[in-house]
């Protein structure tokens, strides 16, 4: 069992549906999230999809209360640097893809990808957030106050401490994906465009209830 399905127990509905009906209506947050994921279905990586993302990030407060983010350029000169990588990661899926073959290319990402100045310390939150937006049926946002509190509260020092905590994370979200049937749960007009959100929301639920 992962450890997410312990801590989560068998209220899975109920925490999704607590999420969904409650969290963030009517915040900008939620409908510029959808608009991405929408834009993302034909438009990937392009100078649109590229500049929701940034915006996406702004509404999900990753830059405000100590988080700060690189300028819009560097942003998006470090995902045009590293495009065919992120493109190669971008048709795996969470309930399917074999994380070993695809550890190398979401380190490389973790620890290149400018997305908050070098002079940060912690890059865990935005650097999960931004990878969610880059590979959306595979890895899934994380934050400090729902996501990790199941994992040990903190996600601090080095970058290649920050990577091993998410990398533990990831592995036990996907062990949690193989543990129950989440595509029926999408829906497109809500938070649940896809299953790691999916994933995320039951998380929030969880934390709210």
């Amino acid at each position: 069992m992962s450890r997410l399905q312990a801590y989560i127990g068998p209220s899975v509905n109920s925490y999704l549906e607590l999420m969904n009906r409650t969290y963030r209506n009517y915040d900008p947050g939620k409908y510029i999230y959808i608009q991405l994921c929408q834009l993302g279905n034909e438009a990937f990586l392009s100078d649109k999809y590229i500049e929701l993302m940034y915006i996406t990030l702004h509404a999900w407060n990753m830059n405000s209360r100590g988080a700060c983010l690189v300028g819009y350029k560097q942003f998006k000169d470090s995902i045009r640097k590293h495009e065919d990588r992120i493109r190669k990661l971008s048709y795996q899926r969470i309930e399917s893809v074999g994380l070993a073959n695809v550890k190398d290319d979401i380190t490389y990402l973790f620890n290149n990808l400018s997305v908050v100045p070098e002079t940060q310390k912690s890059r865990f939150v935005a650097m999960s957030k931004t990878l969610h937006f880059l590979c959306p049926n595979l890895l899934i946002p994380m934050d400090r106050k729902f996501t990790l509190q199941i994992y040990g509260g903190t996600a601090d020092g080095t970058i290649e401490a920050q990577f091993r905590k998410y990398w533990r994370i990831t592995q036990d979200i996907q062990q949690f994906v193989s543990e129950r049937s989440l595509e029926k749960e999408i829906d497109l007009s809500g938070w649940n465009q896809n299953i790691p959100k999916i994933v995320d929301n039951i998380i929030i639920g969880k934390g709210m209830g």
